[in-house]
Formats: structure tokens, sequence, C-alpha cells
């Protein structure tokens, strides 16, 4: 990190903000003491941020961008504004919804994927969220898993049989309005120790739902942990590849090539009691994420608690990313994985106004993005800490 960077960032950080319900904006003047932008790697000090409905109108100085005439201040003193954080693998529908969208929220994660819910029950809280009925991220869902009967994701009989059929679940999927579609591939972490060529859904069964989704105008994640299940899945076409994983290096390289992320879950899989399997899934993920595979930050939150969502930036530390990769990874590269990179992940104009604050230098130490003191969400206030609008 620069010298600049350093002197651009500092502070101590609140561990319990207050939570505030949404405010309406028009014309809102954002001032800080420091932004930064994870797009650029960049720091600017004495930040003004101007937000015009659910856009940002203008970044600058505050010598050099003046507030406009009649435009709400928010002065957030010394803290440190960065675009707001996505999460690419959550259950918000594991618990009761509303309130694991509003935690979601608060804890800074103003835009989530949704990778499965029963009934396609995450497609209503996503309507509920968008219809301003419910404070919560933005969500994108993926509606149901498709997963194979008597597999991992056969869950209340949902499971199907053939390459006709999950692609009778793929359509099913895209007409309850699912933004995405989620196939799972092989079992869990212990299946991919044990036998890493086991799929649940072959080549046949992977084409068609990925054929299906094309159609529609629809990314394809995969649930698969284990070597083969990954490597046919990234041949065949699917956006990211879910829960890390045993890739090996040909299909590292592939998914370079290709650019398929890696839709992370380590706190989830490695971080949350030994086993023999985490430490084996730990050690080679090391290898995988020096390779230089993209990555999008996803937690499984749901399976994890939610609202603690930022806890998955330390582990992919931990793992040998850099606190810039960790936090690039739930932003600017989660952004472009949604295929939103002109609208979330970074703070510029024509962007949506999504905007977190912190005490201190999240370079220095990601834990302070589990302590997030200001979220605005398409230009309304949620959250303030650090002083009233005024």
């Amino acid at each position: 990190m620069s010298i600049g960077m350093r002197r651009g960032l500092a502070a101590v950080l609140i561990l319990f903000p207050i939570s505030l319900p949404a405010q309406e904006s028009g014309a809102v003047t954002l001032r800080a003491a420091h932004l930064f932008d994870p797009e650029r790697g960049l720091v600017l000090d004495d930040p003004v941020v101007i937000v015009e409905g659910n856009r940002i109108s203008a970044v600058g100085t505050a010598a050099a961008t003046p507030a406009p005439p009649g435009s709400r201040v928010i002065d957030l003193g010394g803290a440190t504004l960065l675009p707001g954080l996505i999460d690419a693998h959550v259950h918000l529908t594991l618990g009761p919804a509303d309130s694991n969208a509003r935690v979601t929220l608060l804890a800074g994660f103003t835009t989530v994927l949704d990778l499965g819910g029963l009934a396609h029950g995450n497609i209503a809280l996503r309507d509920r969220v968008a219809a301003g009925r419910t404070p919560g991220p933005r969500i994108l869902s993926a509606g149901g898993w498709i997963g194979v009967h008597g597999g991992i994701c056969d869950f209340d009989g949902r499971g199907v049989r053939g390459a006709g059929e999950f692609a009778a679940r793929a359509r099913e999927d895209v007409a309850a309005g699912a933004d995405l579609i989620k196939i799972c591939v092989t079992g869990w972490l212990g299946d991919a120790v044990a036998h890493p060529d086991s799929v649940e859904a072959g080549e046949a069964e992977i084409a068609a739902v990925v054929a299906q989704a094309r159609k529609a105008g629809r990314r394809v994640m995969a649930h698969a942990i284990g070597r083969r299940g990954i490597e046919t899945a990234v041949r065949l076409g699917v956006a990211a590849i879910v829960h890390s994983g045993f890739a090996d290096s040909a299909t590292v390289a592939d998914m370079k090539r290709r650019r398929v992320y890696l839709i992370s879950t380590l706190w989830s899989l490695t971080g949350r009691g030994a086993s023999p399997e985490a430490t084996a899934l730990g050690r080679h993920m090391a290898g995988v994420l020096a390779a230089g595979v993209p990555v999008a930050m996803g937690t499984d939150a749901g399976v994890v608690p939610h609202g603690r969502n930022a806890r998955e930036l330390t582990w992919l530390v931990k793992s040998g990313l850099t606190p810039l990769q960790a936090l690039r990874a739930a932003t600017t590269g989660a952004a472009r994985l949604l295929g939103l990179a002109d609208s979330i992940g970074s703070v510029a104009p024509g962007r949506y106004a999504d905007l977190i604050a912190v005490e201190g230098n999240p370079l220095d130490d990601v834990g302070r993005l589990e302590r997030v003191g200001f979220v605005m969400r398409a230009g309304k206030v949620y959250r303030n800490d650090f002083s009233p609008p005024h």
C-alpha cells in the first residue's frame, strides 16, 4: 500500500452502530475523511459524494465539488467511505427471511445473490424488498436448487432425474422470475476428498440446464466441490463455481481463460472447526487463489449467521489474498460476475448510490468491515452511527 494510501486512512472502529429507518433522499451530499475505491485501489482524501435519486451524480474533493444548493448534507466525520459490499452466496429464507434481509443490509451488504430457497420464497422476498415493503439488500435470486433425486439438493422432494427433467426445472425457475440458475453438480466436502471423480449431475444434465439458461439470458452457478464436477461444469459453460473446491491446475487455467468465477464460502467450509477435509481444502485453495482465479466473495449465509457476512473477508486473506484483493472480491469482482459492473461495486458517477462507511483502514484490517457504521442503498440511508443528517 502506498504512503498516500496509508496517510489517507485511519481511526478506531465503532463496534455496535445505531440502525435507522430508511430515509427518502433527494439530493444528498456525503462528506467523510476518506473514500476508498477498490476498482482503482485509490484513496481520495476529504471526499464529497453527491447523490441524486438512487444514483451517484458526482465524486470529488470537497474543494472542487460544492454541495448542490438545498441538498441534505451527511457529514461522516473521520470515517472512510467504500462501495456497498456484495455477497455472492446467501440463503435469506433459511430462517426468518425479512429479518435476515434487514441484518444483512445493516451489515453493509447492499447486494446479494440468493442461491436457493423452497417454493421460490427467495423470489418473493426479492420482490418485497424491491417494492420497499421490507428493508434489505438488492437481491438477485436463483429461485430453487436444481439437483438429482436423492442428492444433496433434493429438498422436500425437489430432486429430478435425467436431462429432460433438469431442463424443465430450469424453465420452471425462469418462469417464476429467477434471475439466474443454480445447479448442484457434486456432493459435499467429504465426497470431494474421498471420491474426487464422483458427480451427482452428469454432462447431459449440466448441458441441458446451461442451454435453457442461455435461451433465457440467465447465468448458471454450479455447486461443485470435487475435481471432476468442477472441470465438467466449467467446460460446459457455467458462470461460477460455488464453494471453492478442488479444481486441478488445468481447470484453474480454464477458469481464468473463460473468466469463470470462484464463489468462496471459505468461512463456512474451513473456518468452523478443524477436520481433515477442511484442512485439505484450505491448503488447496491457497494454491488456487495464488494462481489468480477470478473470485467473488460468498458466505453461504444461512449456514453461517446472517449479518456476519464480512467475516468471509478474513478467511480470504488467511487463504492468501491481499486485503485489496479480498475487498475487490466483495465489490468489483462480484459485480462483474453478476453482470452489474456498470451499476454497483464502485463509487463513480452513474453507479447506484450503494455506500458504506467504517472507521479506520480496512486495508490494514479487513475485520473492520464487520463493524460498518453507515449504510446507504440506492440513495436511502439505512444506518448512520457517525452523525445525524441535516
